[in-house]
């Protein structure tokens, strides 16, 4: 067997997929299955999910995954190392850590005794840990016991997240959604800074949302900004209120400069939010808050990533026609007038 092949068989041995671990109680996840199922979800680059795999392998100092060459792993005298490069592999296909973070954790590992490299694999691998938030009915936390020492703090921020979100899009509704009037003060300044005019008509059969069941449409064709925007955040407001959210701890996500991403459109909702989402500030603009409203106008209004920022997404409001349509259907322009505008 390879390198790979051969750390499979040895996360098999020390924590058997689907049954019960050496320490008699944990269930675990069947890391090669995990592997092949992101490998076929059509919402992932498969170039990005082989590079999970073969970046665990490198910062271990061991072969690619093709090699033919017989892994000297099982060798006398390399139990940590092969414990430690199991563990690499675990964290780069779970969390997709970069490269740099993977060396480094691999080093530090290689420097502790076999027991606490074993119990952090298994750590990785715990199946099913799917918890019930205690302060918020519709939402779930998945895979935050992989945060190690973080997960106290990161589980909270991930709630906090998720309610400041929810009092943004309920602000929203009951200030922009539900009302006739015109709009004034800093509500009429945040809709025209990512927008535009909220009276300027568009044709909605032209707007560049992405496919899918979810996505918004118009009966006339022919509507306001203002109409447009309402009716994305109305589908975003009622669907976040009423139905379940799950949140993850890492996946794709862990990626420097990534802070979240969507899984389509699941029931319950799903959000996986990375190391750099649990950075972001609670107030102004780019908020943890504005991050959850930003992925799930994607999930539940099909918004795009036409560009990012405020100052691409005000230039995008007030750009060639074109320009001003991306802006209605940019999931980063919808962020930012409701963190403006009710934040």
């Amino acid at each position: 067997m390879n390198d790979l092949q051969t750390l499979l068989a040895f996360i098999q041995t020390q924590a058997p997929a689907g049954g019960i671990g050496n320490d008699g109680t944990l269930n675990y996840r069947d890391l090669d299955a995990y592997f092949n199922d992101k490998l076929t979800n059509g919402s992932n680059d498969p170039d990005d999910v082989r590079a999970m795999r073969d970046r665990a392998l490198t910062a271990c100092g061991l072969a690619g995954a093709n090699s033919v060459a017989n892994s000297n792993l099982p060798q006398p005298g390399n139990e940590k190392r092969r414990a430690a490069s199991a563990t690499i592999l675990a964290m780069s296909i779970i969390r997709d850590t970069n490269t740099t973070a993977l060396t480094s954790h691999y080093n530090r590992l290689i420097n502790m005794s076999l027991t606490p490299i074993l119990s952090e694999l298994k750590a990785l691998l715990t199946a099913g840990d799917i918890v019930k938030s205690t302060k918020h009915s519709h939402l779930e936390l998945k895979n935050f016991t992989s945060a190690g020492k973080q997960k106290t703090n990161f589980t909270h921020e991930a709630e906090y997240a998720y309610e400041r979100a929810q009092g943004l899009l309920m602000s929203a509704r009951q200030q922009f959604v539900l009302p006739t009037s015109a709009m004034s003060g800093l509500l009429a300044q945040a809709f025209t800074a990512f927008f535009g005019n909220p009276a300027a008509v568009v044709d909605t059969t032209t707007l560049p949302f992405l496919a899918g069941a979810a996505k918004p449409t118009w009966n006339p064709a022919n509507q306001t900004k203002r109409a447009v925007v309402r009716k994305v955040l109305q589908k975003v407001c009622d669907a976040y209120i009423s139905q379940d959210v799950r949140m993850y701890f890492g996946g794709r996500s862990i990626d420097t400069g990534t802070n979240a991403y969507v899984s389509g459109d699941t029931k319950p909702a799903k959000v996986h939010l990375g190391g750099t989402f649990f950075g972001k500030a609670k107030t102004g603009l780019n908020t943890k808050a504005g991050i959850v409203v930003h992925e799930f106008t994607h999930t539940f209004a099909r918004t795009d990533d036409h560009a990012y920022g405020p100052t691409q997404c005000k230039a995008l409001a007030v750009g060639t026609a074109a320009e001003q349509l991306k802006a209605l259907t940019n999931a980063d322009n919808y962020q930012y007038f409701v963190e403006a505008a009710f934040g």
